[in-house]
């Protein structure tokens, strides 16, 4: 997707990631390709380890309403998993997988028993590694007050982040995970007819 590019242009835009001025967004609507080569590729899943899975899983699920692709599994473990995920064995681990978009867009939080995390905290947002979650919504006020009456915490009151020559807006609000990773909330805002 080209910068400033809207729904009105030519390029498709789908459930996907995509990089902003602001970090990694998660635009689970109409859709962001990347380029591979000669053809693009959908980025089809994103995730995040989590301290504690089945707390996670309340706060993602019953808090944020995320519908379950796969709901929280027993935990799992071998050597083939950790040459994959390129860590230490033995590796054992537990996810939940859920979905946020209109085609295959997942988004997967991991638990894992070993090896342990190196980190008590998130990372903040300028280390390298460090990465935040956006998800898209329609109305983004109605939702940031639907969630805070949930007990959601946001850094802020919904606020521009972009007005494209179109005038149409790019709107966020930041809040955290119950780890302490930030997430957010986007929504384009169209100009009055």
């Amino acid at each position: 997707m080209s910068p400033g590019c809207v729904r009105s242009c030519r390029c498709r835009r789908t459930s996907a990631a995509v990089f902003s001025p602001v970090g990694l967004l998660l635009l689970p609507t109409s859709a962001s390709r990347i380029a591979s080569g000669d053809h693009a590729g959908l980025i089809t899943q994103v995730d995040r380890t989590v301290r504690d899975l089945d707390v996670s899983v309340a706060f993602y699920h019953d808090v944020l309403g995320l519908p379950f692709v796969v709901p929280p599994t027993p935990w799992f473990e071998g050597n083939d998993l950790a040459r994959g995920l390129g860590v230490e064995p033995p590796v054992a681990l537990r996810i939940a997988l859920f979905e946020v978009g209109d085609g295959p867009t997942w988004f997967e939080i991991l638990q894992y028993r070993s090896p342990a995390s190196r980190t008590e905290r998130a990372l903040p947002q300028s280390d390298v590694g460090a990465a935040h979650v956006a998800f898209h919504v329609d109305d983004i006020e109605a939702t940031y007050r639907r969630l805070t009456a949930r007990g959601v915490t946001f850094r802020g009151a919904p606020h521009l982040i972009h007005r494209h020559e179109s005038g149409v807006e790019e709107w966020m609000a930041f809040f955290d995970d119950l780890d302490g990773k930030t997430l957010a909330l986007m929504s384009q805002v169209r100009p009055p007819s």
